[in-house]
């Protein structure tokens, strides 16, 4: 088939800044328009060898190679637009992915619309969840530096969104990717939610998708308590709080034990001496996991916690970062007092070398840290 004219279009964008626009949501950027067959050509009949991720809230990711050489990375719903919540989650993630102006967010830059359904196109990277737990033969872990990176790379995307009104709700390393410089960008836009609930005229829907209900409430079934709950990661707070971005920061808090660790939160553990009753995760590990081989300075406990393959590759790491963000991550998902986890702003100034809030921060945590274990302990089903 010959290239379509469209294949020479790419989206532009204006230049972004670390710290973001001012303005709530930034202009739109034009969208390239792709057929289907273009497509199902660029990833090879949507191959299962080029699926990238099959985590998205919306479907399949995959790896597409355009004629003129450039990787994109396809995002196919496995939703159709026909379902009760197709138009909705398309909406909802066009418009978020198609207005943000950041580094550390990933923008939508291609779209094909077809009757059934619509399929999206992003810069091609590397994902998170992939890097830490399928990583290919003769790729090397990322390293201490990377992860930190990493790390404050998320947090700053985070307060972007949080600072124009965004609520993404789904934050968890399967939507997190890594370009050729291991720069992380958040992607997975559809569960995302505007506090206020009033989309901003920048992000109104395209021209075909429904705006007849708000972000705030785009599912019947989505009562902003019981929607959008991966296990592992959202904040059981919301359950009956409801989410707000705090219910980010208890996210992103798992990622980074996740990032430091590579353990799974999804994956069903045992750590000796708990015992298990109920279904228990890596990412609701209770704080005596973490808070002992920090307290008692036990650095051969510690170092078990961590990424082995870190560890293996020279371990060229600083211990008493590593305790830091161990520190933040416990604070940012803490269950006590939901309240009084850091903003992300707060995070994105402590991992600059912002220790006094941290030190701070931790002493409350540790004067709570009865109270934080019980709760753990009660919504996870265990014994100590």
């Amino acid at each position: 088939m010959e290239p379509s004219k469209t294949l020479d279009r790419t989206a532009s964008a204006a230049p972004a800044s670390a710290e973001g626009s001012d303005a709530q949501c930034p202009g739109k950027r034009h969208l390239a328009s792709y057929t289907y067959q273009e497509l199902e050509e660029a990833t090879d009949k949507f191959s299962e060898q080029n699926i990238v991720s099959d985590k998205s809230s919306l479907g399949i990711v995959y790896r597409g190679r355009l004629p003129s050489g450039d990787l994109i990375a396809v995002k196919k719903s496995s939703i159709p637009l026909f379902a009760p919540s197709g138009p909705q989650l398309f909406s909802r993630e066009v418009q978020v992915a198609k207005s943000v102006l950041h580094p550390n967010l990933l923008p939508l830059t291609g779209i094909c619309k077809l009757e059934s359904e619509w399929i999206l196109v992003y810069p091609l990277g590397s994902n998170l969840k992939s890097r830490l737990h399928k990583r290919p033969e003769g790729q090397p872990p990322l390293d201490w530096e990377t992860r930190k990176r990493i790390a404050l790379g998320l947090a700053r995307g985070l307060a972007y969104l949080h600072e124009k009104g965004i609520v993404l709700r789904d934050i968890y390393t399967g939507s997190i990717w890594l370009d050729e410089s291991l720069e992380p960008r958040i992607g997975d836009y559809s569960s995302a939610k505007f506090m206020d609930g009033v989309i901003p005229e920048a992000c109104q829907p395209e021209e075909g998708l429904s705006a007849e209900e708000p972000v705030i409430k785009l599912l019947d079934f989505d009562d902003d308590t019981s929607g959008w709950q991966r296990l592992g990661y959202t904040d059981p707070d919301c359950i009956n709080s409801g989410y707000s971005w705090k219910s980010d920061v208890y996210s992103y808090g798992v990622v980074l034990l996740e990032l430091i660790s590579a353990g799974d939160p999804t994956v069903v553990v045992q750590h000796s001496p708990l015992i298990y009753k109920g279904r228990v995760t890596e990412g609701f590990y209770i704080p005596s996991y973490w808070v002992k081989p920090l307290e008692e300075d036990a650095g051969n406990l510690l170092e078990s916690k961590i990424d082995s393959s870190m560890i293996n590759n020279g371990g060229n790491y600083s211990k008493s970062e590593v305790e830091g963000m161990i520190k933040l991550a416990l604070i940012c998902k803490q269950l006590h007092s939901p309240e009084k986890r850091p903003s992300m702003p707060e995070v994105v100034s402590i991992l600059q070398g912002n220790g006094g809030s941290l030190d701070m921060r931790w002493e409350e945590f540790l004067h709570n840290f009865a109270s934080e274990e019980q709760i753990a302990v009660e919504l996870n089903g265990m014994e100590l």
